[in-house]
């Protein structure tokens, strides 16, 4: 009876311990094949940027939870003429070209017996490491450092591009960039022997343009990452939008590979569903990331199975940098999921960082008088249907305020109006609708699936009112503009981590129009009473909220490098 309860007893250690490993992050040392393949035919790789390139890379791929070498310059020299010769890049003609060049050549260096045998001590006498590095650097023609770089690879990626084009249409240059990165994964076999195993095709798209008319070619002489600007052309601007949209949705596939997705478990249980986790800025981890609350179970084959029970995020990061405090905790606190105990699962949901909402409402109070329309309405407008996008950056990671957003909105709406009937021509149906631009900040409070977020933002508003007669002169347009405020509160549900429902209401204050125009027939006029018309009023609206993974043009990419907490 007691040699069963100890057996049993060794049992459930062991299967605790494979549990606990299942929940640990493992640093991945990572090697780079080269900076990008471009293919040629067909595409202008005169006009890629390298150097730009590069510098996204190390913002979103080469991130902290890694440790990244690069590969020796003769060890893919054989790969870079065969690549020269290709006619078509995907990642299927790419990756035959990588297996038949790259990958013997770091077989031949990994299989190398005494290599095998320091790694079977796990490099743990230093001097031998180094003393190692040297004789056999001597032997293969490399450096120290690059000895030392091939012993420790684990994974190699190599990014290809498979279109780029460039146009320049309407005084615009638009810039397209299609490809992906291969990933290999270098296994040492327990016999010694090193396999090489293509994990993952990731492909993404990237877009950007830029206008060339002077009016608007200011606004593209400068691109801005962070605190650093870079002086830029027209060209160069879109060039590099389509770039860093294109890496930056890279890296959130990458993140979403099994091997490269950050976990952790439970280590402390503190009160109001908060809890401790190993991880922190040395893995690169920003206030908000979300993560899935998992359980691990064996299946009927006895083989280990995942079950989502619940949903968290990071509200402190732990800076454990550093080897004194490499112990240092994270917290994260759980929106839903019961019962989370010691030992619970934590595994990462990547996102860009961006909420895309749209919301549907009436807005009332607005004033709209049918003096101040020369004559096209025959009676005041008051009220309108409207559609509200709303693009939410979350600035949570620079500011150090969990759940901040900054936000770009932009509003439709389609007034209730009556139309005097000399105005009411079957050849031009007449219309009013207005357009708003805001900008502003919301924060949200939750509350297990439910969330408060108040709002502030500032704007400009604009109204249209188009007509036209049955006789001369016959085709009027009014367009005014004026600024705003606007405060807004919502109650929001979490259906699941990406996806929220909405319902909310705006209270808008509009000040009188700054500038009105009155065009009759292609000819500017004064308009009488514009400075009556108040665009302001109270909106109730119902909407969708969702966490966007992917987004083909580049939006609040100048706010990524300042991500510090």
């Amino acid at each position: 009876m007691t040699k069963k309860l100890v057996v049993m007893f060794l049992l459930v250690l062991i299967v605790f311990s494979l549990y606990a490993e299942q929940g640990k992050y493992d640093r991945k040392s990572v090697s780079s094949v080269h900076s990008v393949w471009v293919q040629k035919k067909g595409n202008q790789t005169s006009d890629f940027d390298y150097e730009f390139f590069n510098r996204m890379i190390k913002l979103y791929i080469e991130i902290p939870r890694f440790d990244y070498n690069e590969l020796p310059k003769s060890v893919v020299r054989n790969f870079v003429d065969q690549a020269n010769n290709l006619q078509d890049i995907n990642a299927v003609n790419i990756g035959e070209v990588l297996e038949r060049t790259v990958v013997p050549e770091i077989k031949r260096l990994l299989s190398d017996p005494d290599l095998q045998r320091m790694r079977a001590t796990d490099f743990q006498d230093e001097s031998a490491r180094v003393q190692f590095a040297q004789i056999k650097a001597k032997e293969y023609g490399l450096t120290e450092e690059q000895i030392m770089q091939l012993m420790t690879s684990a994974y190699i990626y190599l990014p290809y591009i498979t279109k780029f084009t460039k146009e320049f249409k309407d005084n615009t240059y638009n810039y397209e960039i299609k490809g992906g990165i291969l990933w290999y994964n270098v296994r040492i076999q327990p016999d010694g022997s090193v396999e090489l195993n293509r994990r993952q095709a990731s492909t993404a798209m990237g877009m950007g343009s830029a206008s060339t008319e002077k009016a608007k070619a200011a606004a593209y002489s400068k691109f801005v990452l962070g605190n650093e600007v870079i002086r830029t052309t027209p060209d160069e601007y879109a060039k590099y939008d389509a770039i860093q949209a294109w890496v930056k949705n890279l890296g959130v596939k990458m993140k979403e590979m099994p091997e490269f997705s950050l976990s952790a478990q439970v280590v402390e249980v503190l009160p109001g569903k908060v809890f401790s986790v190993e991880l922190g800025h040395r893995e690169g981890i920003h206030l908000d990331d979300g993560y899935y609350i998992v359980d691990l179970f064996e299946n009927t084959k006895g083989e280990l199975q995942k079950k989502k029970r619940g949903y968290a995020r990071i509200i402190h990061t732990a800076d454990n940098r550093t080897v004194e405090k490499r112990n240092e905790r994270s917290r994260a606190k759980a929106f839903y999921g019961k019962g989370i105990t010691q030992g619970a699962i934590l595994l990462e949901n990547p996102r860009l960082g961006i909420d895309f909402s749209l919301n549907m409402g009436t807005q009332s109070g607005m004033k709209i008088p049918a003096s101040s329309s020369a004559g096209m309405l025959s009676d005041d407008a008051t009220s309108q249907v409207g559609v509200l996008l709303d693009a939410g950056y979350n600035i949570a990671p620079i500011v150090g305020v969990s759940q901040l957003f900054y936000d770009l909105e932009f509003g439709m709406g389609f007034v209730d109006a009556q139309f005097n009937p000399a105005f009411d021509s079957d050849d031009t149906p007449p219309s009013v609708f207005t357009i708003a631009l805001y900008t502003g900040f919301t924060k949200k409070y939750w509350y297990g699936r439910s969330a408060f977020a108040p709002s502030c933002k500032i704007g400009i508003d604009a109204v249209s009112i188009n007509a036209s007669t049955g006789f001369t002169p016959n085709d009027y347009s009014l367009f005014a503009s004026a600024y705003g405020v606007k405060f807004g509160f919502d109650y929001l549900y979490m259906l699941n981590p990406n996806f929220l429902l909405n319902v909310g209401v705006d209270i808008k204050a509009g000040a009188a129009p700054g500038s009105a125009t009155l065009t009759i027939n292609d000819v500017d006029t004064s308009v009488s009473g514009a400075e009556d018309i108040r665009l302001g009023g109270v909106m109730l609206r119902v909407g969708a909220n969702y966490s966007l993974r992917q987004l083909p043009f580049n939006l609040f990419g100048f706010l990524d490098p300042l991500k510090k907490y």
